[in-house]
């Protein structure tokens, strides 16, 4: 996973180390609970370099991703990816960006209806901009 660092895989596996002692040794964890081994990194004895690389395979993000094509929060906005209509900036004609990219910042919660209500906005906006061109109207594109 490009987005760990071997340093960040260092400090994760630090981590691992004191929680799993930790809750593995106290009551009723020690007596309830059974791991799978694959499901941890390799153990101490193991070389550093193993456990990195097997953190660097097996690491995930929770994450929900957005805003790498931000929509513009106003005129003024150049470094955003997309106009404030939903198009791609850049002279790509009907090209329109309706997902998690498009959040201008991350949400606080779960993206899903952060996504929903940019979805309905986006629809509003394009049928706004496809009325325009029926008309004879500019929509930009």
């Amino acid at each position: 996973t490009s987005w760990v660092t071997r340093g960040d895989a260092r400090k994760l596996l630090e981590g691992l180390d004191k929680v799993a002692d930790r809750l593995l040794a106290a009551e009723p964890l020690r007596r309830d609970v059974r791991l799978d081994p694959a499901a941890l990194p390799p153990d101490a004895g193991r070389s550093d370099d193993d456990r990195v690389a097997w953190v660097l395979e097996n690491a995930m993000t929770n994450s929900h991703w957005c805003g790498t094509a931000r929509l513009a929060t106003g005129s003024g906005d150049h470094e955003a990816v997309l106009d404030d209509e939903f198009r791609v900036k850049g002279g790509l004609a009907n090209v329109f960006v309706v997902d998690a990219a498009a959040l201008p910042t991350i949400p606080n919660g779960n993206t899903h209806s952060s996504v929903m209500a940019l979805a309905a906005l986006a629809a509003d906006t394009i049928a706004r901009l496809d009325d325009k061109d029926d008309d004879g109207g500019d929509s930009g594109s």
